[in-house]
């Protein structure tokens, strides 16, 4: 009873300590110093990915030059050049030196000229002329929340500038109450959410994992997005889920099985070792090419929950919550999990022998 449950904890934190221990180690040696990206990221998580003072300013901008009507593309082309004197033109993206196309970054070399890719679509299209609206407004205010101590180099602050521009589109384009509203009533669902706002799987995940304004919170999403190697590009973490900082996660999580099915919406419940569960839903998008020399581009984007606010999801539709035989037994990530069983591992836990 009481004693064998402590031994079982007991057994189970002897495990995952030395995994954990030699995990901070190998950090501490590989990163002597933290990266920008960590401290964008540190930051980012201090702040519950929730910045009152930018849905302020969009409410404000979208007042003031939106008239609160949706930021249609053709409105925003005519704000921009009329306002602005920024010309919007579409065309082939700039190339870099080796010939690859790079929508990233849609700017001319005329500081007057905004090119928009011609294999974007309007949902990306829309975004980036938000985006670029937001810089024309917003600069000193973004920079200032830049100097930010904890943002302790230039490339630090230039990640940070751009991740807060993106925020603030974000946060135009869905304006929060509406938002929140909508995502509600439809149970959160992703794909009813994008259609209804003209957006992508992406932006409305976005938008979701940004719903935390004290007294009037969405579920709290934790937010992963994944190339097609399984490489994590991007991540905002939910309190309580063991996410690897960098790297790959466990191979069993639902956004990789997404990658060999682009379009589809996917599901599972996910079992840890130490017995939470989370409900992730990924979905994969594959950004169009502009030629048939080009490679696609796989992007794949997940979701994640406590199983506690599944029920207050579309997504728990047909799901048997309460039967664990239905689980997806995972780990965060090899090094770090602690199911020396697994025949899905690729590699021992952190500081353990393969042998």
């Amino acid at each position: 009873g009481f004693y064998n449950s402590i031994f079982d904890e007991s057994l189970a934190l002897s495990d995952v300590a030395p995994s954990l221990i030699a995990q901070l180690d190998l950090n501490m040696e590989r990163n002597k110093s933290v990266t920008p990206v960590r401290e964008v990221n540190d930051m980012i998580i201090g702040e519950n990915n929730y910045f009152p003072q930018l849905e302020q300013a969009a409410d404000e901008i979208r007042a003031r030059f939106l008239g609160n009507s949706p930021p249609a593309e053709e409105l925003l082309v005519q704000l921009l050049l009329q306002r602005f004197s920024i010309r919007i033109r579409r065309g082939t993206a700039p190339q870099d030196e080796t010939g690859k196309s790079n929508g990233i970054q849609p700017t001319a070399p005329d500081e007057n000229v905004m090119i928009l890719a011609s294999n974007t679509t309007a949902a990306t299209r829309r975004f980036q002329l938000v985006r670029k609206l937001v810089e024309l407004t917003l600069a000193d205010m973004l920079h200032e929340t830049c100097k930010d101590e904890r943002l302790t180099s230039h490339d630090a602050r230039l990640i940070m500038f751009n991740a807060l521009v993106s925020y603030v589109a974000g946060a135009l384009i869905f304006p929060y109450e509406r938002f929140l509203q909508e995502a509600r009533q439809s149970l959160y669902d992703v794909e009813y959410l994008a259609q209804h706002f003209n957006a992508s799987f992406e932006q409305i995940a976005h938008r979701l994992v940004t719903l935390r304004r004290p007294g009037s919170q969405g579920i709290p999403f934790g937010f992963l997005r994944a190339d097609p190697s399984g490489f994590l590009t991007k991540q905002f973490p939910l309190p309580g889920l063991l996410m690897p900082n960098s790297g790959h996660a466990c191979p069993l999580w639902v956004i990789y099985n997404s990658l060999r099915n682009p379009g589809e919406t996917m599901r599972q419940i996910a079992c840890f070792a130490d017995g939470s569960r989370y409900l992730f839903v990924a979905q994969t998008a594959i950004k169009r090419v502009e030629t048939f020399l080009q490679q696609p581009v796989y992007s794949a984007v997940m979701l994640a929950c406590d199983l506690v606010h599944a029920d207050k999801t579309v997504y728990a539709r047909g799901l048997q919550l309460d039967n664990r035989l239905y689980d997806v037994r995972v780990g965060p990530s090899c090094n770090l999990c602690t199911r020396r069983q697994c025949a899905h591992r690729n590699s021992p836990m952190a500081g353990i022998s393969a042998s």
